[in-house]
């Protein structure tokens, strides 16, 4: 004669379950997380000759162990750059925390500081060094980051005739004026075919204005035995308008310029990630 088996007992409800008497859901555990992170970065991962993404989400999902999870390092040598949030990025130039948090929570307290990753590369070595948690080798890692950006930027302008309104000039001249907390004033010297020659940072100023002496940029495009010039400047206060002061100075250094045969091809006004080109309004 068999013995009837016994009835395994039903996992208990939440209203059933003691501990949790007020009948709500257990809090998501880092495993619900990083699912949910995983199939949000598969919605955006490159497709596959159109069709199915690159990546599933048992391939996205940090690898879970008992002893420990799989760092930023990790997957980005295992996925690409892709795969990882902006505060694993940061997290990777930090390369270590503070002693308090990971360098991911200090990569994501860095971007609050700072209103983004854009607003973190045009911070200066001073002024991220005095953000908590980021010393002196931290902050030179990111100023060295972002001078590899200027610099392949200035590549890009190198690299053939340099023109009114183009689209390397205005990102190399956003990465060159990032950090600047006061007005700087500068030129783009270009040869007869306006290949690029120089930049020139000409005249630092205070955060509103700076003070330009005609006879130095003169200077400066006959020592380069420039045909044609950009001049350049930032506005600190993030507003890329010209001011009145702005468009009168440009009127007398074209006509200076035009003198000894140097042809102003535009002055650009850079406020951030917003630039005002004088050449497009008409102001030349």
């Amino acid at each position: 004669m068999t013995t009837p088996a016994r009835p395994v007992p039903a996992a208990p409800s939440p209203e059933s379950d003691p501990s949790r008497a007020d009948g709500a859901a257990s809090p998501p555990t880092p495993d619900d997380r990083n699912v949910r992170e995983a199939r949000a970065a598969v919605a955006v991962a490159p497709r596959r000759n159109g069709g199915s993404p690159s990546a599933t989400v048992d391939e996205v999902v940090p690898a879970f162990t008992p002893a420990r999870r799989e760092q930023p390092r990790e997957r980005l040598l295992r996925l690409g750059a892709w795969a990882l949030c902006d505060a694993e990025l940061v997290a990777l130039v930090l390369r270590t925390g503070d002693g308090r948090r990971d360098a991911v929570a200090l990569g994501e307290r860095l971007l609050e500081c700072h209103d983004g990753v854009e607003g973190l590369l045009r911070q200066g070595a001073r002024s991220l060094s005095a953000t908590p948690g980021v010393g002196p080798a931290k902050a030179a890692a990111f100023v060295a980051a972002r001078e590899l950006q200027r610099r392949a930027a200035l590549e890009e302008v190198e690299a053939g005739p340099v023109l009114s309104g183009s689209v390397a000039v205005r990102r190399f001249l956003a990465l060159h004026l990032a950090h600047h907390e006061r007005e700087v004033f500068g030129v783009l010297l270009l040869s007869a075919r306006h290949r690029l020659i120089a930049v020139q940072d000409l005249f630092h100023g205070s955060v509103d204005r700076t003070a330009v002496y005609p006879r130095e940029v003169i200077k400066t495009c006959l020592r380069h035995n420039a045909s044609a010039v950009i001049l350049f400047h930032n506005h600190p206060s993030g507003v890329p308008e010209p001011s009145p002061s702005d468009i009168q100075l440009t009127g007398r250094l074209q006509s200076i310029l035009d003198e000894i045969d140097v042809r102003l091809v535009d002055h650009l006004v850079v406020a951030g990630t917003e630039q005002v080109s004088f050449a497009e309004r008409g102001l030349l």
